[in-house]
């Protein structure tokens, strides 16, 4: 058969495929006590090409245009009518006392931050519910609005996993990537991103000298508040000779810089005239530095950075050197952390979570004894589904693991969201996944980009409103003194 044929028949049957998915009921056809399904589409189109159809992007688009931003709430909307109006509550933010002590600290310092003029940082870190900036960006977004800043934030020198929906990233082909959780390097000094990137092996040596280069580009897919920022640094250490760092905004030098021999972590950085169209930088030497991260930021207000850890469990902080990832986070100044996993631990169902609840308790201790002036608030897990007898339930377990998780946060005097209820509770997934449109994946476990935006706006309001209160408290003490 000549290859026209065969392109055409095999087109034919993957239409007839496609067409057969379409009408296909999505509950499947049950036989006696065998369920006939059939794969939907769309199962197999990656999901930023869905978003993509789904809102309508037109070849036209220009840089900076606010894509998620101006067309998801309307598809919102339509889903919150499909679901129970108390399934969406945002529920409070928990308190493991009957005062504001757990996040205290960080709410006088957003109080004031107009005045001080400082950046501050929020870090998110999270499981694969949080990658590719999913939940991050909106919340992002609504604290660069009301409290000043902008731009996407920390990032990965050398990102070979994921996708982001903020921010476009290439790099030369001689990068590697090294992984607190899968290192066998004697030192675990990792940093804030529990990862460094070296654009020459470390166990090159030889006198060659090489050459790595970065880019960063401005996404489409954002919003224009992020695709703007003011400043750009580099957090560097650890090279035994000497390397030049060259800034550019596409073709034009911005700034250049030779980094010494050094044997901790540094950084450098230069300040922004103008929002670039895209920032490349370039690094020439015989032996690469570590390359703990890059910054792209607004000059003063919040930072809110994404850490995605796809397959942990929340366990790995104290598997890294605390004193030096404490001298990364006072460098960049954080000031909260948000931790947010558990969908790792859910596929294994047990009786008893108390050997979480410990493990997790230890992480958060660590992490309060090594800066004692940090907030943390953990976000619980969220409803995951399995399918039984044909039909998709909750994991039976997902409880017992969120109760783990506060009992944690609470002994280690952090605040706790409860996301589980806050989606609905028992079964919630399901109606997440089955929305007009779907705000999860069919999975059963992921928020779809719809989704994680819902997530973050009830997220953002909780927060928000436990702020607010905590300011008409203290005003109330101020008054009455």
């Amino acid at each position: 058969m000549k290859p026209f044929k065969i392109l055409l028949f095999i087109s034919a049957i993957l239409l007839v495929l496609a067409l057969i998915s379409i009408v296909f009921p999505k509950q499947g056809v049950r036989i006696g006590k065998i369920c006939m399904e059939f794969a939907d589409i769309k199962d197999y189109i990656p999901q930023k090409f869905i978003l993509l159809a789904t809102i309508g992007i037109q070849d036209s688009l220009q840089p900076g245009d606010t894509i998620i931003a101006d067309t998801i709430p309307e598809k919102d909307t339509v889903a919150m009518d499909t679901l129970a109006e108390d399934s969406l509550k945002a529920n409070q933010i928990q308190f493991p006392d009957t005062t504001f002590n757990a996040l205290a600290s960080f709410y006088e310092i957003l109080k004031n931050i107009k005045n001080t003029r400082n950046l501050i940082r929020v870090l998110h870190y999270g499981d694969s519910q949080i990658e590719g900036d999913r939940i991050t960006s909106w919340f992002r977004i609504k604290m660069q609005e009301r409290f000043g800043g902008c731009g996407p934030g920390m990032l990965h020198a050398y990102d070979d996993n994921h996708y982001s929906i903020s921010v476009k990233q290439f790099s030369s082909d001689n990068w590697e990537k090294y992984s607190l959780r899968k290192s066998k390097l004697a030192h675990k000094q990792f940093g804030a991103l529990e990862t460094f990137s070296r654009f020459i092996n470390s166990d090159s040596d030889d006198s060659s000298v090489y050459e790595g280069w970065l880019k960063f580009e401005k996404s489409k897919l954002t919003y224009s508040i992020t695709n703007r920022y003011e400043q750009c640094r580099i957090y560097y250490g650890y090279n035994t000779s000497t390397v030049t760092a060259e800034i550019y905004n596409e073709d034009s030098l911005l700034h250049w810089e030779t980094l010494s021999p050094d044997n901790t972590l540094e950084s450098i950085g230069i300040n922004l005239k103008k929002p670039p169209a895209e920032i490349m930088i370039k690094f020439m030497g015989q032996d690469s530095p570590n390359i703990y991260a890059v910054t792209l930021d607004g000059r003063q207000g919040v930072a809110v950075d994404n850490i995605a850890l796809r397959g942990s469990a929340g366990l790995d902080f104290t598997i890294a050197d605390m004193n030096f990832l404490n001298k990364m986070y006072k460098m960049l100044n954080v000031k909260l952390l948000i931790l947010q996993f558990g969908v790792n631990v859910v596929p294994n169902p047990k009786e008893d979570y108390k050997y979480y609840e410990n493990f997790f308790y230890e992480q958060l201790r660590c992490l309060k004894k090594m800066n004692p002036e940090l907030c943390i608030l953990v976000i619980g897990v969220t409803d995951m589904s399995r399918k039984v007898n044909g039909e998709y339930d909750s994991y039976p377990n997902i409880e017992k693991i969120r109760d783990a998780q506060k009992n944690a946060a609470f002994k280690a005097g952090c605040a706790f969201w409860d996301l589980y209820e806050s989606m609905g509770g028992e079964n919630s997934m399901k109606q997440w996944v089955t929305a007009e449109p779907p705000l999860a994946r069919k999975d059963f476990t992921h928020f779809n980009e719809a989704g994680a935006k819902k997530v973050s706006e009830m997220f953002f309001d909780a927060f928000i409103a436990a702020y607010e209160e905590y300011l008409l408290s203290t005003e109330m003490v101020v008054s009455s003194q």
